[in-house]
């Protein structure tokens, strides 16, 4: 339930992400800081215990190393990640998509 399409710079990276109706990113941590910035929709997002309900302009910012987990009511929400530096996961992510052949 959730799609995320990264672009990467030096020392940034930026995520455009949907997340589905009733998504659910489990709770995790990563050494990268993260900025959250809701466009459209809403989203529980609970950062080191604490939840926030985010809607459109709204954001969060999660330090490294923070655990952290999100959750969408019965509508979609996009957001706009940004990761400093880069998030590593990502970036082997979406090398390992360029890796696989398309079908169709």
């Amino acid at each position: 339930g959730v799609l995320c399409q990264p672009i990467f710079a030096e020392s940034l990276s930026m995520s455009f992400v949907t997340l589905a109706p009733n998504a659910y990113a489990p709770s995790h941590g990563h050494a990268e800081e993260q900025i959250v910035l809701v466009v459209e929709g809403e989203v529980e997002f609970e950062v080191g215990g604490e939840k926030h309900l985010l809607s459109p302009g709204m954001g969060v910012v999660i330090p490294p190393n923070t655990l952290h987990s999100a959750r969408t009511g019965v509508a979609e929400c996009k957001e706009i990640d940004m990761f400093s530096p880069p998030r590593q996961a990502l970036r082997d992510m979406a090398k390992a998509q360029q890796k696989t052949p398309s079908s169709g």
